[in-house]
């Protein structure tokens, strides 16, 4: 996920797919929760760096994980390479082909496999896909509730049905539990130095897993008509 993560090029994305009309985002905090990304958790946010894209990050953490570049210019680990496909649900299309140039330019053999059948909602629940491109829908006032969405509480092995849709990573590191039990008991306050704390340390435990790896806002055009 570290290695996918640095050969994923938000800002491209953004260009290409949304011609700018949204921004990239690296934690899964909402515009909406905003005004808490900053101070003490926007530092601890911009010391993992992960947002920046980065070759030879990439080429540090598959190496690391045991794969080499073989002669199609591919990871590849005792004689398999590293392949996997991209589930895209209809209204997010535009992502999936530019995801796949990227990780493909980075030696990942991925195809992109949109779905135009809506059974996406399936794969999510009983964890059957490799990876799937959607949209996570966190806290519009702290960032508790968002948070808790990595609990190990959430964890269902693949093929069980998961008991949380915005929980269908299946995440399960019992270190980030113990922040989110104690915010699960406080009143949210950024004025709270305790409770920010907490926040922090539950952030940290997600840049260092990389559960998910976020891309960019979601926004919505809404018309409206002023007549009346």
């Amino acid at each position: 996920r570290l290695a996918l993560n640095y050969a994923t090029d938000r800002q491209q994305l953004v260009e290409l797919a949304y011609l700018n009309s949204t921004h990239p985002v690296v934690v899964p905090f909402s515009s909406y929760i905003s005004n808490w990304v900053e101070g003490d958790l926007k530092a601890a946010i911009d010391s993992y760096d992960r947002g920046t894209p980065s070759a030879d990050k990439v080429s540090e953490y598959m190496t690391a994980a045991g794969y080499a570049k073989n002669a199609s210019g591919l990871w590849e680990k005792d004689g398999a390479t590293a392949k996997f496909t991209i589930r895209t649900p209809n209204w997010l299309a535009p992502i999936g082909p530019v995801l796949t140039e990227q990780y493909t330019q980075a030696g990942f053999d991925v195809t992109e496999n949109p779905d135009r059948t809506n059974a996406f909602g399936t794969e999510l629940t009983a964890g059957t896909f490799d990876a799937m491109v959607f949209v996570f829908c966190g806290s519009n006032f702290d960032p508790y509730d968002t948070l808790s969405k990595f609990h190990s509480k959430l964890y269902a092995p693949v093929g069980t049905n998961a008991t949380d849709g915005m929980a269908s990573w299946r995440y399960k590191n019992t270190a980030i539990d113990e922040p989110l039990d104690i915010l699960e008991s406080m009143i949210p306050s950024r004025d709270d130095p305790a409770y920010v704390e907490q926040v922090i340390n539950a952030t940290k435990i997600y840049l260092e897993d990389m559960p998910t790896i976020l891309l960019a806002e979601e926004l919505h055009v809404i018309p409206g008509n002023y007549t009346y």
